[in-house]
């Protein structure tokens, strides 16, 4: 049986979740789910894919996000993937980290997205994980109800105004999953569509419009006067090529949403962590250096439309 084509589109609500192999729990230790939340964040800053709601279950996940940009199968491949590394890495695991393509609804934008995170954050009591959700580490909604800080990429103001609030979301929560969606999600093989969704039009897994790496480093180059080849070139040490590569490769993460696999390929660069070092450090550097941070946003502007 061939796969489905996911419906993408700008501004599109989904509940995406995944299950791990077998009985090979997904979050073994809490350092799991730690780094689990550590890619998620890392992945939506590069995609630019927004995080509604989370849960971490012993194995598997539930996510609410809203994609700006048609990109949940970018955005997926890179989470799950990068995921599966950690869990790989140092011979940590063999084997699949995941049992299945992730699945994913998407949604009704009027009242769906609200239901359905009472429904994710209800499902650690549903499993008997906890009495009570509020005591459930693994999921969002102590950040929802204020009981936390609420992590940079979690994006909570949109439910807490449909909801009236903290307080007002938790007693909403504590009503228990409606019926409706009790009845949804029971069924032995959900359905991708919940609601009616707005649909502008289906597109394939390719979302039109996206800046290349290529494109970037010919922006990049001509912004430093450099020939586009001289990026390309894998150098150590801090040469005049070491603050144009780094944008290259700030920028080929977001708003580019590439992979650090691709980035890798491209940019000849051996290991994929010097990628994510890199690309924090000249974060660093944008806080500190305003001359630079108006020259990469310059470079921002330069790059084609669809990219941004």
């Amino acid at each position: 049986m061939s796969r489905p084509i996911r419906i993408l589109y700008p501004g599109a609500w989904y509940h995406v979740f995944s299950h791990g192999t077998g009985n090979d729990p997904m979050f073994e230790t809490g350092e799991y789910g730690a780094a689990f939340l550590d890619v998620l964040a890392e992945v939506c800053e590069a995609t630019r894919v927004e995080v509604h709601a989370y849960c971490l279950l012993t194995n598997g996940y539930h996510l609410l996000l809203r994609t700006p940009q048609p990109n949940l199968p970018q955005m997926m491949r890179q989470l799950n993937g990068q995921y599966a590394h950690w869990c790989r890495r140092d011979g940590r695991r063999d084997g699949p980290v995941f049992g299945r393509r992730y699945r994913s609804v998407l949604l009704d934008p009027d009242g769906w997205p609200l239901r359905v995170s009472r429904y994710i954050h209800l499902l650690p009591k549903e499993r008997g994980l906890v009495g009570d959700p509020l005591l459930f580490r693994w999921s969002s909604l102590r950040a929802m109800g204020a009981k936390i800080e609420v992590p940079a990429w979690l994006h909570t103001s949109t439910l807490l105004k449909l909801a009236g609030g903290p307080n007002a979301y938790l007693n909403y929560v504590s009503y228990g999953v409606d019926a409706e969606t009790a009845a949804f999600y029971s069924r032995q093989r959900v359905r991708p569509v919940l609601g009616q969704p707005r649909i502008p039009g289906t597109q394939d897994e390719t979302p039109a419009g996206k800046v290349s790496i290529d494109q970037i480093v010919r922006t990049v180059s001509a912004a430093f006067g450099l020939a586009p080849e001289s990026l390309l070139e894998a150098k150590r040490g801090r040469g005049e090529q070491a603050t144009p590569r780094a944008i290259t490769m700030l920028l080929a993460r977001s708003p580019g949403g590439h992979s650090l696999e691709d980035i890798a390929h491209t940019l000849n660069i051996q290991h994929v962590s010097t990628i994510s070092v890199t690309v924090r450090r000249c974060r660093d550097r944008l806080q500190k250096d305003e001359n630079l941070r108006d020259q990469v946003d310059t470079i921002t502007r330069r790059l084609p439309v669809g990219s941004r």
